[in-house]
């Protein structure tokens, strides 16, 4: 038997779930013909309990989709909103913590500043009145380029680590590489020990006695430098002071090292 045609859509609105269908059919559920009349539809007194039981459960379903759809948006919203505030705290975070890196850097600076304006040749030593030279203090962990006895310039560096110090007395820039690898073979320690290194892009490295030399150190954290002596007895500096001292010196320049 051929199914009626208002009962094929009935199933249609139950599937896919469109609430339009459910308001044009809720006549034939309640026995009423499209034509407004009652009572004398076939289709209504046969199939009526069917249509009201599908209308119902179309209706459900529906509703349940709905809350659900709602729900999730809730849910989306919600997460959206924590979402925002994590990325307004991480700026709020980093902006304190640049300014306090900012700060730092201020402070540093001064002090530095301050150290050079304070600095003296150390005693004993002699230089002309216009001469470049260059004091590596041992214990301060300091360099000072000098032009005579005025101090021109003042880094933090880190230089000979114990059983590796760096020389203490008076030498001359021998050899100036502006770019180098340093491999820990050439002096007699193997790559894989301990001490051993196979650095590149080592910049501004200045020789002044044997293997050691003034140079820009990347691979110590900044609290190293001015604090710890931890090379195997070169004097490193960062970048920007390992700049300033290859563009100071030149081959021959003085080279005094204290403690």
């Amino acid at each position: 038997m051929e199914t009626p045609r208002a009962l094929r859509l009935v199933a249609a609105s139950f599937l896919g779930g469109g609430l339009l269908v459910f308001v044009l059919l809720g006549p034939w559920s309640r026995g009423l013909l499209p034509n407004g009349s009652s009572g004398s539809s076939s289709f209504a007194s046969d199939h009526g309990p069917v249509v009201d039981r599908a209308l119902e459960a179309a209706v459900r379903t529906y509703t349940r989709d709905q809350t659900r759809d709602q729900t999730q948006t809730q849910a989306v919203a919600y997460l959206e909103g924590i979402g925002a505030q994590v990325s307004e705290w991480a700026r709020v975070d980093e902006e304190a913590r640049q300014r306090a890196a900012e700060e730092a850097r201020r402070r540093a600076q001064e002090a530095i500043a301050a150290e050079l304006a304070a600095a003296r040749p150390p005693q004993g030593v002699a230089f002309g009145p216009d001469e470049h030279w260059i004091e590596v203090n041992l214990t301060t962990q300091r360099a000072l380029a000098f032009v005579g006895a005025q101090p021109v310039h003042l880094a933090l560096v880190t230089t000979g680590a114990p059983g590796y110090e760096t020389p203490a007395g008076e030498f001359r820039i021998n050899l100036r590489i502006e770019n180098e690898t340093m491999d820990s073979l050439t002096i007699g320690i193997p790559r894989d020990d301990p001490w051993g290194y196979y650095l590149e892009n080592v910049y501004y490295t200045q020789y002044f006695v044997g293997g050691v030399a003034l140079h820009y150190n990347y691979w110590r954290d900044d609290s190293y430098f001015g604090n710890v002596a931890s090379s195997h007895g070169c004097v490193g500096m960062r970048y920007d002071d390992a700049r300033f001292f290859w563009d100071f010196a030149t081959t021959g320049t003085r080279v005094v090292v204290h403690y």
